[in-house]
């Protein structure tokens, strides 16, 4: 179980795989941000703001207004970043995402995510996410599941060249070091 960096570098060391604990949506925090210091005990160091759609933090991708962060949003970012849960933007709203790094004083993620300037769809990120992201320090990881890398040809099915497209891109537009 990787809880912090030296965990990390003693799984490199060693040769073992190291797991980190995270989530998809913070449904289970529900409106108790006290829990996010329970489940920061039991291991879980990375969380995703919303998964698509509206929680109590703030708007997931899919919501047609995207609001941003609630209240309760903003405190729960300043929260995660003093007990050191990684936030994870990939299912979350455009302008929830713009208040959380607006908010963030640590790095943030996009666990998998890809371009939307390739492939314009709602779970994809614009230029400018990317862009913010990296300048945070984060870390965005590409995506290979097809439906977000395709094209829509129906002629064929999305392929490995499609994800390297969309890696290339992401590359181009927040540096190696973030990607």
């Amino acid at each position: 179980l990787i809880e912090r960096r030296a965990d990390l570098d003693a799984a490199k060391r060693d040769g073992r795989t190291g797991i980190v604990m995270g989530w998809q949506n913070m449904r289970p925090v529900e409106d108790n941000l006290d829990r996010l210091a329970l489940f920061h005990k039991l291991g879980v160091r990375v969380m995703q703001l919303t998964y698509n759609y509206r929680n109590f933090l703030g708007d997931g991708c899919l919501e047609s207004e995207d609001g941003g962060l609630s209240v309760m949003g903003r405190d729960a970012v300043r929260l995660m970043n003093q007990l050191g849960i990684a936030i994870d933007l990939s299912h979350v709203g455009e302008r929830t995402s713009f208040d959380a790094i607006a908010l963030s004083r640590k790095p943030v993620l996009a666990t998998h995510a890809d371009a939307k300037a390739l492939v314009d769809l709602p779970r994809n990120k614009s230029d400018a996410m990317i862009r913010a992201i990296a300048e945070t320090g984060g870390v965005i990881g590409a995506s290979v599941y097809g439906p977000m890398l395709w094209d829509g040809d129906t002629a064929r099915r999305p392929t490995v060249d499609d994800f390297v497209r969309h890696l290339e891109h992401l590359v181009e537009v927040a540096g190696i070091a973030h990607v």
